[in-house]
């Protein structure tokens, strides 16, 4: 848990640093700069980031937790460690390499029904292989992996529906 506050408190610095610093700039660049406008850029720039980095920290803690709530209900034997990698590998994987893998298949298959299963299993079998890198047991691996892809699954087929519903009416 310590891991993905963390996380998410450093990703609040980062947007906060950049969205001031890109707001001061343009300031400057109309000559509109003094101090009561420096107090605006930063409660604006507080704003944008914090509810920017609540999006990112709602999908770190489902991520984070899906892991964990996985390892106790099947009872995995997963020490906090080990839980941290998984989460800290399955995040890189996801914001990288899944991207990717969700534009080809896309643009090969279309997006249905028949995407999304293929997405699941590319999804299980790539989790799977990421941890066994790690070094966990086969078992543990695949059932982390099978219930992670699950709820992506899920959250992903719920905003396809979502999205056919609004285009319908």
């Amino acid at each position: 848990m310590k891991l993905v506050i963390s996380i998410t408190v450093i990703i609040f610095v980062l947007l906060f640093s950049v969205l001031f610093g890109w707001m001061l700039i343009s300031e400057k660049k109309e000559d509109k700069l003094n101090r009561s406008s420096i107090l605006g850029l930063t409660i604006a720039a507080f704003f944008l980031a914090l509810l920017i980095t609540l999006v990112l920290g709602i999908g770190l803690f489902t991520l984070f937790g899906s892991i964990k709530m996985t390892n106790t209900l099947f009872d995995l034997e997963l020490n906090m460690k080990q839980v941290g990698f998984v989460f800290i590998a399955y995040l890189i994987f996801l914001s990288t390499v899944d991207n990717v893998i969700d534009f080809l298949v896309k643009h090969i298959i279309g997006e249905n029904l028949f995407y999304l299963i293929f997405l699941l299993l590319i999804r299980t079998f790539i989790l799977h292989m990421i941890g066994l890198i790690i070094g966990i047991q086969q078992t543990s691996s695949f059932i982390i992996a099978g219930v992670v892809s699950f709820i992506i699954f899920l959250i992903e087929t719920y905003a396809i529906l979502r999205k056919g519903a609004k285009e319908e009416t």
